[in-house]
C-alpha cells in the first residue's frame, strides 16, 4: 500500500468532520484538501530524503512520541497542543522552504477554501495526521530511516501523480522523477533501472560464454563440469514465499565502509537501528528473531541457504566491533523437554561457531538454549510451532 492510501485509511471520518467544522467547509472538501496536501507533503519528504542530514531530521521528527495518535476524533488544537502545533508548523515551513506560501495559495485555490486565519492551522492539523500515520506504519513494519525512505520513494510515481500539475511545477517534481537519492550510498532509481541491469547481464553472459568456449577449444574436450547448486532451491515453496515477502534487497553501507545487501524488511535493519539508537545501552532484554536461518529437522545442521543471513550478521558485528551478543535457541513443545533443550543449545552453538569461523572473536559471542521456554506462537497450531522453532540474537554489550 502506498503512503497516500495508508494515510487516508488511517484517518477517521470524525477527524474530517471536526476539520470541516473548524474551517467552515463541507466534509467532502476536507477529504479533497487532505488528498492534495498529503500528496504535496509526502512528495516533499521524498525530495528531502535525498540528503542524509535531511533524512535523519525527518526520521527524528516522525518518530517523536508527540506525533502519535493525531488521526482520531479530535484535532490537535482541541487537545491543547499549542507547542506541538508550533513545532509542526515550523517543521513543515522548513520542509517546503520558500515555496510554502505559494503552495498554500495554490491549495486554497484548488479546493475553494475560504480565506481566513484558520487555514494555516488546518494545514498543521493535516500535517499531524500525515506524520502520525507515517509513525504508525514505521512502528508496524519495524522500519529504520533507510527503510522508511525506501518505502515512500518506491511509491513516488503514484504519489507525484496525485499532485496537481501546477503544484508539481512549483515543487519541481518533474526533475525528481528520474532518481531519488536516499543517501550517499543508497539510491532508488526510476522503474526503468531493470532495463540497464538486463543489458549488463546479457553483456556479461555473452563475454563469459565466449571465454568459456575459447577455453574449451584450446584445452580439448571437457569431461565433466561441477555445477554450483543454488542453496535457495533446497527451500520449500512456503519458505521461499515467506523469504520473498521480506522485500527486495537493499545495498547498505555499514560504518566500517563495507557494504551488505539484505531485504528491506529483514531483521538486519532492526538490529542496526537498535545499535544506532543513542538511548539504548545494549543491555536491554530485547531479542531479534532471525528470519532466514534454517536447520535440518531434528538436528543442528544448517541449511546452506542460512549462509546469506549469517554473512549479514557477521558483517554487522564486524562493523560494530564493540558489540557483544548472545545467540538463543528455541524449540516448540513437541517431544521430550530435555531433548528439546539440548537441541536448542546445539543450534545456538552452531550459529556461534559459524560466526567464529567467519572471523568474529569468541569472547564477543555466547550461546544459550531455552528449549520450549518463552514461546512466541501458539504451540497448538502448526504455524505457532513453526514460529517457536527459532534462533534469536540479543545485544549484551554495545
Amino acid at each position: 500500500m502506498n503512503p497516500i492510501e495508508y494515510i487516508r485509511q488511517n484517518t477517521s471520518e470524525q477527524f474530517h468532520q471536526k476539520l470541516a467544522e473548524y474551517l467552515s467547509i463541507d466534509p467532502s472538501a476536507a477529504w479533497k484538501i487532505q488528498n492534495e496536501f498529503t500528496s504535496c507533503l509526502v512528495s516533499r519528504l521524498i525530495q528531502n530524503c535525498g540528503d542524509r542530514d535531511q533524512l535523519n531530521r525527518i526520521w527524528d521528527f516522525i518518530r517523536d512520541p508527540a506525533m502519535s495518535g493525531w488521526y482520531g476524533t479530535k484535532l490537535v488544537a482541541e487537545k491543547g497542543g499549542t507547542v506541538i502545533m508550533q513545532s509542526i508548523l515550523q517543521f513543515v515551513t522548513e520542509i517546503f522552504g520558500k515555496q510554502w506560501d505559494q503552495i498554500q495559495s495554490q491549495l486554497i485555490r484548488h479546493t475553494d477554501l475560504p480565506a481566513n486565519n484558520k487555514l494555516e492551522i488546518g494545514f498543521v492539523e493535516l500535517s499531524a495526521v500525515v506524520f502520525s500515520a507515517l509513525q504508525k506504519k514505521s512502528v508496524e513494519e519495524g522500519f529504520g530511516s533507510d527503510q522508511f525512505a525506501t518505502w515512500i520513494a518506491n511509491e513516488k510515481t503514484k504519489i507525484f501523480a496525485v499532485v496537481p500539475p501546477d503544484l508539481a511545477d512549483t515543487m519541481n517534481l518533474t526533475s525528481t522523477q528520474v532518481k531519488v537519492e536516499l543517501s550517499e550510498d543508497t539510491a532508488v532509481y526510476s522503474s526503468y533501472w531493470w532495463i540497464w541491469l538486463v543489458g549488463v547481464l546479457l553483456l556479461l553472459t555473452g563475454i563469459f560464454t565466449g571465454l568459456k568456449k575459447c577455453k574449451r577449444d584450446t584445452t580439448g574436450p571437457v569431461k565433466s563440469e561441477i555445477k554450483e547448486v543454488d542453496p535457495y532451491k533446497t527451500l520449500d515453496l512456503v519458505t521461499r514465499t515467506k523469504w520473498e515477502n521480506l522485500g527486495f534487497k537493499i545495498n547498505y553501507r555499514l560504518p566500517d565502509g563495507n557494504e551488505y545487501e539484505f531485504p528491506d524488511k529483514g531483521v538486519e535493519f532492526k538490529i542496526i537501528s537498535y545499535i544506532d539508537q543513542p538511548n539504548t545501552t545494549g543491555e536491554e532484554i530485547k531479542w531479534f528473531d532471525f528470519d532466514r536461518i534454517l536447520f535440518n529437522t531434528g538436528s543442528s545442521e544448517l541449511n546452506p541457504a542460512s549462509l546469506d543471513q549469517l554473512t549479514g550478521i557477521f558483517k554487522i558485528l564486524r562493523a560494530y566491533p564493540t558489540v557483544h551478543v548472545k545467540i538463543g535457541g528455541y524449540t516448540d513443545n513437541v517431544g521430550d523437554p530435555a531433548s528439546n533443550l539440548k537441541l536448542s543449545q546445539s543450534r545456538a552453538e552452531r550459529v556461534v561457531q559459524e560466526l567464529i569461523r567467519m572471523g568474529i572473536s569468541s569472547n564477543r559471542l555466547e550461546a544459550e538454549g531455552y528449549g520450549d521456554q518463552h514461546p512466541v506462537g501458539d504451540n497448538n497450531t502448526p504455524e505457532g510451532r513453526e514460529t517457536n522453532r527459532r534462533v534469536s540474537l540479543r545485544l549484551t554489550k554495545r
